[in-house]
């Protein structure tokens, strides 16, 4: 992740005045689980491999919850630190919306400073049962295959 150069323009004084950013970004990548998490701890772990941002930028991860309608309800967060793991949990009431990801947020950039800027770069801890769907669901076509080639 890293700062957006994508509103850059000089000649529009809302997103450039004088040469200098004009508008304070908030860049937020994440998954929405709808209500299937409601109820429940939600719980977003990984690794921050760099975090070489200058100031003003800053970046967290975060669970974030709303009402059944997206009615703000709250966020919980923690900072990406470089070489450090991170977690973030929240429970989620029951019936609202979980959504979980990483936030950036700073100034928008001239994409001419853009190297200079840094960047973020994570791995997440997959869910544990995802791997495992997903080798069910191959071997099961594996299975159906196998089975429907011997009707033949």
């Amino acid at each position: 992740m890293g700062p957006n150069v994508s509103t850059w323009n000089p000649a529009d004084p809302y997103w450039v005045s004088g040469g200098q950013p004009n508008k304070w970004m908030e860049a937020n990548l994440y998954v929405d689980t709808g209500t299937a998490w409601g109820g429940q701890t939600v719980t977003f772990s990984g690794t921050t491999l760099e975090n070489s941002l200058v100031a003003p930028y800053t970046a967290v991860a975060f669970v974030k919850e709303f009402t059944s309608g997206y009615g703000w309800v709250g966020m919980t967060t923690a900072p990406l630190s470089s070489g450090s793991g991170f977690s973030v949990s929240r429970m989620i009431a029951p019936g609202n919306i979980a959504q979980f990801g990483f936030m950036l947020m700073g100034p928008n950039a001239d994409p001419a400073t853009i190297e200079g800027l840094g960047k973020v770069r994570i791995e997440v801890i997959p869910e544990p049962g995802l791997p495992a769907l997903f080798g069910l669901g191959a071997l099961g076509l594996w299975v159906g295959r196998r089975w429907l080639g011997r009707g033949r």
